[in-house]
């Protein structure tokens, strides 16, 4: 939790507090309207999202990668970039959201062993082979949703 609340970049999802009521415990994060990036990507009929700018929104998505994988306290691999966990605030700026999975790598390490994530399509190279995880994998990620953006299409 320290360090989820440490984190703040304007790319990434805040999170405002966490509520503990007995056995429940509940995070709270800003407000995004509008919901995911795969929502607004994989509909079945064409809305005016204001999306507009495609390598704009990539952009933004990258530089808060970027903040996590370099410029934290300490490197944060994400383990689950995808269009999901992609928000669009209200003037449909991408954040990136859902760190449940995500893993600490203190500077001092270069790479993690742990258990795969992932979906089916989308699973970088590393968890398949059982080999150390780096950031790569975040990168890995990041070149499988923008297949999906560019192809329209899931992959």
């Amino acid at each position: 939790m320290s360090t989820s609340g440490a984190i703040h970049h304007v790319n990434l999802v805040g999170l405002k507090g966490l509520c503990v009521e007995c056995a429940e415990r509940y995070l709270v994060y800003d407000c995004m309207p509008h919901g995911s990036l795969e929502k607004h990507l994989f509909q079945r009929k064409p809305i005016d999202s204001g999306l507009g700018n495609e390598v704009s929104n990539c952009t933004r998505v990258v530089n808060g990668l970027a903040y996590l994988h370099e410029e934290c306290r300490e490197d944060i691999i994400h383990c689950d970039i995808k269009p999901e966990n992609v928000l669009l605030d209200a003037d449909f700026t991408p954040k990136i959201s859902d760190f449940g999975p995500a893993k600490l790598l203190g500077r001092d390490l270069n790479r993690m062993l742990t258990t795969m994530r992932g979906i089916r399509g989308c699973i970088a190279p590393e968890w398949i082979s059982g080999i150390a995880i780096t950031s790569k994998v975040d990168v890995y990620n990041y070149g499988m949703m923008l297949s999906e953006i560019v192809s329209g299409r899931r992959n």
